[in-house]
């Protein structure tokens, strides 16, 4: 199993909303998007050690947002990847990070943060009716992202493999 371990920074309390007592003014942590997906690789040792993938991740962000969801993110994407896998030579996985080149400023955002785009591509190619039998994964995922102040994008081909593309706010520590 790859290991991303050396990347883990330490989060940090940060304060969302205008303080007024209601569900937007709590204090969400800072969650390291990189132990996440060590702790999600983790869940599913046993198919990894299966197929035996190639697994290679950039350096991910941090976000603020709910650890509980963002753990929930990446084990869904890292399920709908490994579960029901097709049969494919030297099977990869690659999780590349950019931050967003926007010159537009995004009210959003939180102050201190930058838009990432998290791909999350695979070689793994899937059958046609791959998309209906995760529909409530995909939409979980897209659920997580929008509560969370971001984006959730799937694309499967049939001759390519299948890409994942999260989008939410962050930084890197």
């Amino acid at each position: 199993m790859s290991s991303i371990s050396g990347f883990f920074n330490q989060p940090q309390a940060v304060n969302a909303g205008s303080g007024n007592g209601t569900d937007e003014s709590r204090v969400l942590p800072v969650i390291n998007l990189n132990q996440v997906f060590q702790t999600s690789l983790e869940l599913y040792q046993e198919t990894i050690t299966k197929s035996s993938p190639i697994i290679r991740c950039d350096i991910l962000p941090s976000v603020q947002g709910d650890s509980v969801q963002m753990q929930q993110l990446f084990n869904l994407v890292i399920k709908m990847i490994l579960l029901n896998l097709p049969i494919v030579n030297n099977l990869f996985i690659y999780i590349k990070c950019d931050g967003a080149k926007d010159e537009v400023m995004d009210l959003s955002i939180p102050a201190g943060f930058n838009k990432y785009s998290i791909n999350v591509f695979s070689n793994a190619i899937h059958i046609l009716e791959w998309a209906d039998k995760f529909k409530q994964e995909i939409s979980e995922c897209k659920t997580i992202c929008t509560k969370n102040n971001g984006h959730f994008e799937e694309h499967t081909s049939s001759d390519s493999g299948c890409l994942f593309t999260i989008s939410l706010s962050g930084k890197m520590n």
